[in-house]
């Protein structure tokens, strides 16, 4: 039941724009093996490329809805991520 229900959601646009295991998993290797990636983080990596944030009102993301390329500004806050780690550290007796 669940199963044709699923399928019943997918559209033949979905279809094409879905990837097999190995596309799927690109990027994830990438970033894990790529030399380009050591001592590096904080990046948005999507289809095998760095992403950068977009701007609400960018025209070329019209339309696209949560598929847009990139991330919006505000997933990525690095001073939010370093108020959290700090914190965090403080929480479990560690220091930087």
């Amino acid at each position: 039941m669940v199963v044709q229900t699923l399928k019943s959601m997918v559209t033949p646009a979905m279809l094409l724009a879905m990837k097999g295991s190995e596309q799927g998993a690109a990027t994830t290797v990438w970033a894990a093996v790529g030399k380009q990636w050591e001592g590096k983080g904080g990046k948005l990596l999507e289809d095998c490329s760095v992403r950068e944030p977009f701007a609400a009102d960018d025209p070329r993301h019209e339309g696209w809805g949560p598929m847009a390329p990139g991330y919006a500004p505000y997933v990525y806050d690095q001073q939010a991520a370093q108020q959290l780690w700090d914190v965090s550290l403080k929480l479990v007796g560690l220091q930087d």
